[in-house]
């Protein structure tokens, strides 16, 4: 079994950040999608433009959504790896089930609104280039191992599944060349040998990319492997100042965050060094919440954390909802400049609405989930020895 981790969910101000994160994807793929169909490829006006400026930041968001996953599972690895406590059953199930209790659902949602839409609205699957890649059984299947993206697309309309790919693959490789590491430091060599094949498979299956994207990632997992010496340092040096001035501290970070993302976006740089840049960027602001968990609290907080328990599923789900919902109702804002910009704010609110019942019936059930994924995974010869230790 791994070693207990800490409870990151503590740190509400951690949860507002992933929160943030999935709202801008979103907003940017509600804004994609209004712009897709009305014909208008840029803002027509100041205003416009001064309104669209929340919904362009896809890209960046998702890095920030990297560092986090790495900080919060890379930490396991480590603490795990560290303590020879790693469990390659417990840590798959708990990988898988964080991650199926959610695509599954949002792949068969997806196969429902893209029917549906192709019945009712054929037009948006000549507007919106994700609509036409194939609903079949094949795809979904490749879509259900973390293959698209490496193998095939992702499935039907639903194009931000390719980064829970990247995340399943992050995960395994990660953890295999953690293992390779301490087994290799403590001569397990037969178990050394087995990580290698692990990496070389992974990496030939999906692909080098996984390479090019997985920086950011490694930026969390090195917050989290350097987590006790920053809780350590935080009476000497700069981390005294920074808690000393912890407000300040935190408006720094986020302005720092703010301008990589407002540079990357200006650049029109592809992913690998958008990743690593606000990766890179975002680094501080993380370091500076974990040193002080509970400086944020109180019911507001609360309230807007709630929105980061809900990004996975929002993020998983949100895709197919948001096209629907415009080309229903396309009549009644494609003719202003002003009914876009309600358009993509009004149809980006009701979808949070609309996940929320999603969230309830999937992801809130994680836990049981993966307590079978893990039981499932752990050899019957395994349980026993642990139920005897007890």
């Amino acid at each position: 079994m791994e070693a207990p981790a800490p409870d990151k969910h503590a740190n509400l101000a951690l949860d507002v950040v992933r929160g943030v994160a999935a709202l801008l994807v979103l907003l940017a793929h509600a804004r994609r999608t209004v712009v897709q169909m009305s014909g208008v490829q840029t803002p027509t006006g100041g205003l416009e433009l001064l309104s669209m400026i929340p919904t362009s930041f896809a890209r960046e968001a998702v890095a920030v959504f990297f560092v986090l996953s790495g900080y919060l599972v890379g930490g396991q690895v480590l603490r795990g790896q560290a303590a020879n406590r790693f469990s390659w059953s417990f840590y798959m199930g708990s990988r898988l089930s964080r991650l199926w209790t959610v695509l599954l659902p949002a792949l068969a949602v997806t196969a429902i609104l893209n029917v549906f839409s192709h019945m009712h609205y054929p037009y948006l699957f000549s507007l919106v280039p994700e609509g036409s890649q194939p609903l079949t059984v094949s795809s979904a299947a490749c879509n259900a191992v973390f293959l698209m993206y490496a193998r095939c697309p992702s499935f039907g309309s639903n194009g931000p599944l390719w980064s829970l790919a990247f995340e399943f693959w992050f995960y395994v490789l990660f953890a295999a060349f953690a293992a390779l590491w301490y087994t290799v430091r403590r001569g397990n060599y037969r178990q050394a040998i087995t990580m290698l094949v692990v990496i070389v498979a992974g990496s030939v299956l999906f692909g080098k990319d996984v390479y090019l994207f997985v920086p950011a990632w490694l930026l969390g997992a090195a917050i989290a492997y350097f987590e006790p010496k920053i809780m350590q340092s935080r009476e000497h040096g700069v981390m005294r100042f920074v808690m000393k001035h912890y407000l300040l501290s935190v408006f720094a970070s986020l302005c720092i965050l703010g301008l990589a993302m407002i540079v990357s976006n200006l650049m029109h740089a592809g992913y690998p060094p958008t990743l690593l840049l606000v990766g890179a960027a975002a680094t501080p602001l993380i370091v500076i919440l974990i040193a002080n968990p509970t400086y944020f609290h109180g019911r507001s907080v609360a309230r807007l954390a709630k929105l980061g328990t809900i990004s996975y599923t929002l993020y998983a789900f949100h895709s197919p909802i948001v096209e629907l919902i415009i080309a229903a109702g396309t009549g009644l804002w494609s003719d202003s400049a002003l009914s876009r910009g309600i358009a993509v704010y009004a149809v980006s609110a009701v979808t949070v609405v609309l996940v929320v019942p999603l969230w309830w019936l999937f992801e809130r059930n994680t836990p049981v989930v993966r307590k079978t994924l893990v039981k499932l995974f752990t050899p019957t010869t395994a349980r026993h020895a642990a139920l005897a230790r007890r």
